[in-house]
């Protein structure tokens, strides 16, 4: 029986008060969010933006995420605003690789509407923000039936199904505007205290289901000692997937091509997790209120299976009940998450 992956979220857009209204009431937006197995489909709907008969401004959408402490971004479109100051805007992409540089939709982290002076008309240099929201969980979420982790017996992987990502044309964003899109975002845009808001949220938000999921002791020896659940819901994990070729330069040859040595890269979370069909989630708690949360991504005492092989924070491993810290035996690799600001920390 075949299965579609299934999923839509709401992203509310929060006025930034710039003077690109049309009127004196708030800028109003949102985008929904759907993806269909890995296509995905961006449609942002605006009130009372300033129209512009001459095109002076155009107003463009786009995400900026943080990877490898490095800020990403991409362009989604052009908005096409009428004389009442609304706009409809829809941008198809591909999940995994929406930018075409094998940055996927979940390393996003912020969408934000731009409002760009037309070069032709005015000499502004600057950019202006004009809307901005957060990105985060996915909603309503139907996806095929998921499957245990057996410690003798590997589940067949879909790591290449993950990692082979369709050749998409790579829309360039207006050049004139590359220079001043980077201050932007280095200076407009501080992007850690929304990764660490998602973050928190999204433990949050977890830790309220978790009657939904079964609690679970997976580890004879618990060096942490918090209570664990196995989540099967693959969709939910806020970790980027650093699986790219172009952030692990050193693992590629000079003499052979990117698509030769992808198997050679480090596996990223969402690899594993799809991999395994799951991962661990912990709480631990002092005096009843909760001060952290833990990650665990399955996956073998093995480089080729540690999250990024370790660049990521994926440092702590320990084995499944029955097993020893043993090269190839299977067990979870551990990261902890501060409960109150949503702030990751590498176990050791």
């Amino acid at each position: 029986m075949n299965y579609v992956k299934y999923s839509r979220s709401f992203i509310i857009l929060e006025d930034k008060g710039s003077d690109f209204r049309e009127n004196d009431e708030k800028i109003k937006g949102h985008v929904k969010v759907e993806f269909k197995n890995n296509v995905g489909t961006l449609t942002c709907s605006i009130q009372n933006l300033k129209y512009y008969p001459q095109g002076d401004y155009f107003y463009k959408l786009y995400l900026f995420g943080n990877k490898n402490n490095e800020t990403i971004f991409t362009n989604s479109g052009t908005l096409f605003i009428d004389k009442l100051g609304k706009s409809h805007h829809s941008y198809k992409f591909n999940a995994l690789n929406i930018d075409g540089k094998n940055n996927s939709f979940h390393d996003y982290r912020l969408v934000a509407i731009i409002a760009q002076p037309n070069d032709t008309v005015l000499k502004d240099e600057e950019i202006y923000p004009v809307l901005t929201g957060e990105i985060r969980s996915l909603g309503i979420e139907e996806e095929t039936p998921l499957f245990e982790l057996e410690k003798h017996i590997p589940i067949h992987s879909s790591h290449d199904q993950v990692s082979k990502v369709s050749q998409v044309s790579q829309e360039s964003t207006v050049s004139t505007a590359s220079l001043e899109i980077q201050a932007l975002i280095r200076h407009k845009f501080d992007i850690s205290p929304y990764f660490n808001n998602y973050i928190r949220t999204i433990c949050s938000n977890l830790g309220n289901i978790l009657p939904f999921y079964p609690e679970i002791k997976p580890f004879e020896r618990d060096g942490i000692g918090c209570k664990w659940w196995k989540v099967i819901n693959v969709m939910s994990i806020p970790f980027f997937n650093t699986s790219q070729l172009q952030g692990y330069p050193e693992y590629l040859s000079a003499q052979s091509s990117p698509q030769e040595n992808i198997r050679e890269l480090p596996a990223s979370c969402h690899d594993l997790i799809y991999k395994y069909h799951h991962y661990i989630f912990g709480i631990e708690r002092q005096d009843n209120e909760i001060v952290y949360y833990y990650y665990g991504i399955p996956g073998r005492y093995l480089s080729e299976e540690q999250p990024d092989r370790g660049a990521s924070g994926f440092k702590y491993w320990q084995p499944l009940k029955g097993s020893e810290k043993e090269e190839g035996d299977y067990g979870y690799w551990i990261i902890a998450v501060k409960a109150d600001t949503g702030e990751l920390e590498t176990l050791t």
